[in-house]
C-alpha cells in the first residue's frame, strides 16, 4: 500500500512524501513480514523539461530481523511529454545496513 502526498510550493519546487507498506516474502518458509519504506524528496526546475531531486529514503523491516536501512538520493528527470518522464541518479547510504552506492535510471508512464 502506498500513500503518496505531494505539495507545490514557490518557485517552482515541489515536496512529496510517501509511506508504503509492503507485504515480503523471506523466502525460508517463514510468514510474509511488513516492511515500512518512506520518502521525503524535494524537487526542483532545473532548465525548461529538465527538473532535479534530493531524497531521503528509510527502509524498516517491522519484524525487525533487519537493520534499519537510510539512504541520501539525489537526480535529474527530462519529461518529453506530459505522461513520460526518464530519470537517473545515485544512492548513498547513510547506515551501515545500507549499500554504500549506487547508480539507477528509470522510465515512467502515466496511462
Amino acid at each position: 500500500m502506498i500513500l503518496p502526498l505531494a505539495v507545490q510550493l514557490p518557485h517552482g519546487l515541489s515536496l512529496c512524501f510517501m509511506p508504503e507498506f509492503d507485504a515480503v516474502t523471506t523466502g525460508d518458509g517463514e510468514p510474509y513480514r511488513v516492511d515500512w519504506v518512506h520518502t521525503a524528496t524535494l524537487g526542483f526546475p532545473i532548465a525548461g523539461e529538465v527538473g532535479g531531486y534530493v531524497e531521503y529514503a528509510g527502509f524498516a523491516d517491522l519484524s525487525h530481523t533487519e537493520p534499519y536501512r537510510r539512504y541520501f538520493n539525489a537526480g535529474v528527470t527530462y519529461a518529453p511529454t506530459p505522461n513520460i518522464q526518464v530519470d537517473g541518479g545515485v544512492r548513498i547510504g547513510l547506515t551501515t545496513a545500507a549499500d554504500d552506492w549506487g547508480l539507477f535510471v528509470g522510465i515512467s508512464h502515466r496511462y
